[in-house]
């Protein structure tokens, strides 16, 4: 209750100060509304994230994404380090991932890395949970994250310097320059954050001690180049991005969180992307043609034998990418729009490890995959109905090509969504989505990473069955949106821990899943904005034995994010609070972590047009106190990754 105390009062006080100033507000336009005040009519669950503010306040992309609802994010060791995505209790690996229309997931990695998507690169994102539109190929069990990369600037250019806790500090520049637009940035830390270990023994004090993560630093390098020119009646627009990441790998806290105890161990990755964009009208219609080309390299160096398989001294990682996208989609008239599809791409990934074993050896696969997909939008009772037939067509064809053994999937599957806002009513609208959509097991999932993951080269596909139901309205300065949604799975491959340092991916029978979703705001004039959403999950394993009926792990009982924002002319104040309820990590349904909450909070100002100044606090109560729990014992365990307490961040941004 005191978190939402603190809340009251701030918005008491930010509210009162803000009429004291009033003549400082900002002037805002003239609002015309014209048919209805529901602009977006497609029946997709999806989130519009435009991530400037997220950059000034200093997030991540993890963290501008962990405050939307359906999604929680699952990171280890602090900023900077492995972070993936799970939307309405999906697996990270469900959840696909575009970059400016192209595909990220790669079947080198199990799933997409949150913490290799630099945030500095990015204009704005789109979520969409569960039913997806047609111009995403694959669909996706969990939903869709599709990012737009910057590409402009209302400056000819502005460069930024952050510092903050536990020697962070990043430097970022963009350019434009006529067509020509480019972007760089680089960020280290050195991440060794405090906290008190118990030493897994929470009834004796006289053990504890205060620590530091070990061989925790990290830093990134990134660019963007883009380049875009009219020709006839079309566009071409080349965009090149190069990502490269240096961290370091700590060990378990319990055990290795002391000088003598250090890692060593390495992580290096980088990546070059290419793509081409042309689009041009063909008879009242638009023509898109993206080619593109991808590489990525991971090393991963084991010095002291500390972290993964017993032995192993180092891996590699090569993985290429190539292909296409093409689409062509038409109004054929007030009533209905047609778009077809098509994405092909092959990717091959070779795999090197030191020392080879009798269960990991030297691998070289190849992926062949191509989608087709078909969707028709119709517009029904005077324009108040909205329906989406989708249509998918996916065939993949994988190779081990040192063993020349193939294995191939092809799968049809569809979607519909649809959209009613009553004549009568335009403030108002109901929805409904329901999907029939596949995903077929990875190399990495199929053939291990060498390191902690065993092979497993039976997965078979995931297939799954999902709808959604909802309604929301927009009346004057306030808005809401309800969705009820579920999921059942079939052989879904799930991570599951074979003891502490082994880890393999499975199948199991079937699981459900079943969930609300709640979104609410409320904008006073643009002086006062308040947002909130709410997300409560339940999942269940129907894998028979004894795990039927036992809660899918990292899929947590309820979200809760609040955030509550002031601006004045020159200054905005805001803070927030985020909630993560009871959280099993294990198949069984055995352990699991307490219920969590956090609260951050920060000013910017704004000077003339030129200068901006931030200053964040992140976990403003220094709240480290999570922990994690057997079923049927009320003893806490430190987790194998401590939270990181309270920092800062200071960010000075000019404009030219």
């Amino acid at each position: 209750m005191r978190i939402f105390n603190i809340f009251f009062i701030f918005l008491l006080l930010s509210f009162f100060w803000s009429l004291s100033f009033a003549e400082n507000f900002y002037t805002l336009p003239e609002i015309v509304v014209k048919d209805s005040a529901i602009q977006d009519k497609s029946a997709f669950s999806k989130t519009v994230v435009k991530v400037e503010q997220g950059k000034t306040e200093e997030k991540t992309l993890s963290e501008i994404l962990e405050n939307q609802p359906g999604i929680h994010v699952t990171t280890l060791a602090g900023r900077g380090s492995y972070s993936v995505v799970s939307i309405r209790g999906s697996t990270s690996s469900q959840v696909l991932v575009y970059i400016d229309g192209v595909l990220v997931n790669s079947g080198g990695n199990s799933s997409v890395d949150f913490s290799n998507i630099p945030v500095e690169q990015i204009e704005k994102i789109v979520i969409y949970r569960g039913n997806v539109p047609g111009k995403f190929g694959r669909g996706g069990i969990g939903g869709v994250i599709s990012i737009t990369t910057r590409k402009n600037l209302k400056y000819n250019g502005n460069i930024s310097a952050t510092i903050g806790s536990w020697k962070f500090y990043k430097t970022e520049g963009n350019l434009k320059y006529k067509k020509f637009f480019a972007n760089a940035s680089l960020e280290a830390r050195t991440g060794d954050y405090p906290y008190l270990n118990d030493a897994n023994t929470p009834f004796n004090s006289k053990d504890d001690y205060h620590a530091h993560r070990q061989n925790n630093y990290y830093n990134n390098k990134n660019l963007l180049f883009n380049y875009k020119i009219p020709i006839k009646e079309g566009i071409l627009s080349t965009t090149y991005r190069h990502f490269y990441k240096y961290r370091n790998l700590p060990g378990a806290a319990p055990g290795r969180d002391k000088s003598g105890a250090l890692t060593d161990a390495v992580l290096i990755t980088k990546n070059h992307h290419i793509d081409t964009a042309y689009s041009f009208m063909l008879d009242k219609g638009v023509v898109s043609l993206q080619p593109f080309y991808d590489i990525e390299k991971k090393g991963f160096y084991n010095p002291k034998y500390k972290l993964g398989m017993y032995g192993l001294l180092k891996s590699k990682y090569s993985s290429n990418r190539y292909g296409g996208n093409i689409s062509y989609e038409i109004n054929l008239n007030d009533y209905i729009n047609l778009g077809v599809f098509g994405e092909s791409r092959v990717e091959t990934l070779k795999t090197y490890f030191i020392p080879q074993s009798t269960w990991i050896k030297n691998g070289s696969y190849k992926r062949v995959e191509y989608a087709f997909t078909f969707q028709n939008d119709f517009k029904f009772l005077d324009k108040s109905l909205f329906v989406s037939p989708v249509f998918r067509k996916n065939k993949i064809k994988d190779t081990d090509r040192r063993a020349n053994v193939s294995d191939s999937f092809s799968k049809n599957t569809c979607s519909i969504g649809i959209k009613y806002i009553p004549v009568f009513m335009k403030n108002f609208y109901l929805k409904f989505n329901y999907g029939k959509f596949v995903r077929f097991p990875n190399f990495y999932e199929k053939f291990g990473d060498g390191a902690t993951v065993i092979p497993n080269s039976d997965l078979d596909y995931e297939k799954s069955e999902n709808f959604d139901y909802g309604f929301g309205f927009k009346y004057k300065f306030f808005t809401f949106d309800l969705t009820v949604f579920k999921n059942r799975v079939k052989n879904l491959i799930e991570f599951v821990m074979v003891n502490e340092r082994y880890s393999m991916y499975k199948n199991i029978e079937s699981a459900d899943i079943n969930g609300v979703e709640v979104n609410a705001g409320i904008n006073l004039y643009n002086v006062i904005i308040v947002t909130a959403n709410y997300t409560k999950l339940k999942t269940k394993s129907k894998q028979s034995g004894y795990k039927l009926g036992s809660p899918l792990p990292n899929r947590p009982a309820h979200k809760t994010y609040v955030r509550v924002q002031s601006n004045l002319k020159k200054f905005t104040f805001w803070i927030e609070y985020n909630e993560t309820g009871k959280n099993y990590f294990d198949d069984g349904g055995n352990y699991y972590y307490n219920t969590f909450c956090t609260a951050n909070a920060g000013v910017v100002y704004k000077r003339v047009k030129k200068w901006t100044f931030s200053l964040t606090v992140k976990n403003l109560t220094n709240n480290q106190d999570m922990y994690s729990y057997a079923n049927g014992f009320n003893v806490a365990k430190l987790p194998y990754y401590p939270v990181e307490g309270r920092h800062f961040y200071f960010k000075m941004n000019y404009n030219f």
